[in-house]
């Protein structure tokens, strides 16, 4: 209904509805075909794809298509098809069956008895009628912005990393002893490091050892000092594969393990951004930036050991020094880290905007919209560049000041050289002077890989914060046996709200089902059909109130069970990328032949039998190369070839024509015989062979009784949603 009243404010002279009434009620579907296409719309030029033959009553021109052909059907035919197709008053047990059967003769007839021509079509410009908004929805009386807010704003942490995380973290790099170990490495090499300088000053001032002597020495030194460089480099890799393996395990699970509530409140981008850019900085730059920091802290220490030792003079100088090193390192590293974190967070709406503009790419250039998400991009994208550009600003500001501050450590060094002229050796000199002009680089580089791996860390804290999600209670007792070995199914008083702020949305709702009963679920959008049966997969626990499947309450068990022993055609049917057989038999379970066979059975063999590739023709992601109503049908063969016990159509049949609906429904009643079957669908001629009708009404049952009983009770609320239904037929 949003999407069609986006396109009733487009104020377009021509319109191109696709099904639009498929997936609301009758009575809405009636208001909306009533004031939208025939009031609103009534100037307009507009071609209606549709699967309900009433509303061909309405139209000027009928046209059949039909395996890639187009025939226009005269009046006499459309009424034929009105009448082949329109809902029974009785209810039948073979009512479904002789629907199916009737179907399709009108068109076979007359594709028989006349050749299938291709009818040309002639648009005549329209009228343009403007639209105005309702006096009721004036700006007083708009809703609060923050008041009721499905989505939160992105959560952001303020001030330090936790220590807790940086032990976290180390425990993964490095566990146990690995830790002390790799801290061990570090020290050595730099005590090799130095001492090759210190054994060069040594042997040029004193020369008692042979040049082969010297040599060797040299060589062992420098030689540990490499082995060293690579074995802490190992070891800090391997290590940091490993810690980004967990976190990133953890991090699926949390998410694959997260109750429906948090995707309603949690945007695609924030969980992209997770998966995308975070776990990238913890595969990569993380652990290169732990070893570059650590690497340059033991350089800068083994520095000031060396110049200390060399001219402890030097001393005077330094400790001043390093207090004002200390202050700008501060002042950097707070700043870095707030700014990454709004880098971070400013990235989420791009991988949002992105994921959107791809998902809806058709209905974007349908409406002629390219250049206003054009510019939402670049708008969100310039979001993201103010925090990066922040970021190079303040590390320019770090520079000058380190600069400064290097040169004044070499300054000092050179000062105290000079004051202790005759105490010390030349060489021994030169090594303080050569380290003091390395300290400047190392200064540098420490500050900036600390602080970049306490803002990298920040990325470590938002995978941290979607793991300990809280998930789903997966754990319970699993039942003896084959459960469910009937099928009986028993709601006990039972009140369900999607999150604690909310109201009911169902309100003590209490209902026995029989083993192999069919029950029937209708009632207007929003009444709580969907929400009915998604308790018995207990996608949201319910506060009060209880379900038993063959007396056995469903809270005790573990989640795995409970939903592998149920099968459902879902409203909205998923598919995955992969292929045929994939997604009919994901576990790969049965053999080619039965897959076949229940291709053949939810009546889907004869798009096999056109394709060379057969059960491994690739399914795109999503199932895009299908439509609806054949996603639907994959969805049927897998539920065939469970054989579960209960189930579950959410109006399964909402996107496939009448026939088809029928051949389903037919197919329904012969192979799920002796299961229970709970059917929600709009469609009421549709429930009309269910052995009970269930009629909800805000969370409620109203009304439940067999189909034969709901009709006779003219005054009741099942009576009046079949009059709803109907369609007055224009007199011509």
């Amino acid at each position: 209904r949003i999407a069609l009243a986006r396109a009733v404010f487009a104020e377009a002279d021509i319109y191109l509805l696709d099904s639009p009434l498929s997936a609301v009620d009758s009575k809405v579907g009636k208001q909306i075909f009533t004031t939208c296409l025939r009031g609103l719309l009534a100037k307009k030029t507009r071609i209606l794809v549709t699967h309900n033959s009433e509303h061909t009553a309405w139209a000027d021109r009928v046209l059949w298509v039909q395996d890639g052909v187009v025939r226009e059907l005269s009046p006499e035919e459309a009424a034929g098809l009105r009448k082949a197709q329109a809902p029974m008053e009785a209810a039948p047990e073979n009512s479904s069956r002789a629907f199916a059967s009737e179907s399709p003769e009108v068109f076979r007839s007359n594709a028989e008895n006349e050749p299938a021509t291709a009818s040309s079509f002639e648009f005549r410009t329209p009228t343009v009628v403007p639209v105005t908004a309702h006096p009721a929805q004036s700006p007083a009386r708009m809703h609060n912005p923050t008041a009721g807010k499905l989505v939160v704003d992105e959560e952001r942490q303020v001030g330090a990393v936790e220590r807790a995380l940086y032990s976290d973290y180390l425990r993964e790099l490095a566990p146990g002893r690995a830790l002390l170990l790799l801290a061990s490495l570090f020290v050595l090499r730099e005590i090799f490091n130095a001492g090759s300088d210190s054994w060069l000053a040594w042997w040029t001032t004193h020369k008692s050892e042979s040049i082969q002597s010297f040599l060797i020495v040299l060589a062992f030194l420098g030689t540990s000092a490499a082995l060293m460089t690579f074995l802490r480099t190992l070891m800090t890799a391997r290590g940091g594969v490993r810690a980004a393996g967990s976190l990133h395990e953890r991090l699926l699970d949390g998410v694959l393990r997260a109750p429906m509530s948090f995707f309603e409140r949690t945007p695609t981008g924030r969980i992209l951004n997770r998966f995308g850019k975070d776990t990238e900085a913890i595969d990569q730059h993380i652990p290169n930036t732990l070893m570059e920091a650590l690497a340059c802290l033991f350089t800068i220490g083994a520095t000031l050991v060396v110049i200390t030792m060399a001219t402890p003079v030097a001393l005077l100088a330094l400790v001043p020094l390093g207090f004002v090193y200390l202050k700008i390192q501060h002042l950097f590293r707070v700043t870095s880290r707030e700014v990454k974190r709004l880098e971070s967070i400013s990235r989420s709406p791009v991988y949002a905007h992105f994921s959107e503009s791809l998902a809806g790419v058709s209905v974007i250039r349908a409406f002629n919209r390219e250049s206003v998400f054009l510019r939402e991009s670049v708008r969100r994208f310039e979001g993201n560049q103010r925090a990066f550009y922040t970021m190079i600003s303040i590390n320019r500001w770090l520079g000058t000041r380190l600069e400064f501050i290097g040169a004044l450590v070499v300054g000092s060094a050179a000062a105290s050289s000079m004051l202790l002229h005759g105490q010390i050796t030349t060489a021994f000199a030169g090594v303080s002077l050569t380290y003091a002009l390395l300290v400047t680089g190392a200064l540098n580089w420490a500050v900036r890989m600390v602080s970049e791996l306490e803002s990298s860390m920040n990325a470590i804290e938002r995978v941290k914060h979607y793991s300990d999600t809280s998930a789903e209670r997966w754990d319970g007792n699993t039942p003896h046996g084959a459960w469910p070995s009937t099928g009986k199914v028993e709601f006990r008083q039972l009140t369900l709200r999607y999150r604690p702020e909310l109201p009911p949305v169902l309100e003590r709702v209490s209902l026995q089902i029989q083993n192999g009963e069919r029950i029937g679920i209708v009632g207007r959008t929003g009444a709580g059909k969907s929400t009915l049966v998604q308790t018995l997969f207990r996608i949201v626990e319910p506060p009060a109130g209880s379900v038993f499947i063959d007396d056995v309450d469903i809270s005790s068990l573990p989640l795995e069970v409970l939903r592998s022993r149920i099968a459902i055609i879902p409203q909205d049917p998923i598919l995955f990328s992969g292929t045929f057989r994939q997604n009919v038999d994901p576990f790969d379970q049965y053999s080619d032949a039965e897959v076949l066979n229940a291709l053949k059975r939810s009546h889907l063999s004869h798009i096999l039998e056109n394709l060379p590739q057969g059960l491994q023709t690739p399914v795109q992601e999503g199932g895009c190369n299908l439509s609806v109503g054949q996603r639907q049908q994959v969805c049927l063969a897998r539920a065939l070839l469970r054989r579960a016990k209960i189930l579950i159509l959410d109006e399964a049949t909402a996107n496939v024509d009448t026939h088809t609906d029928a051949l389903i429904q037919t197919t329904i009643q012969n192979e799920f015989a002796g299961c229970t079957l709970l059917t929600i669908a709009h469609r009421l001629n549709t429930v009309m062979h269910c052995d009970r009708v269930v009629v909800m009404q805000s969370g409620r049952i109203v009304e439940c009784a067999s189909p034969r009983e709901l009709m006779a009770d003219k005054q009741g609320v099942f009576a009046g949603y079949w009059a709803d239904s109907r369609l007055e037929v224009p007199a011509h």
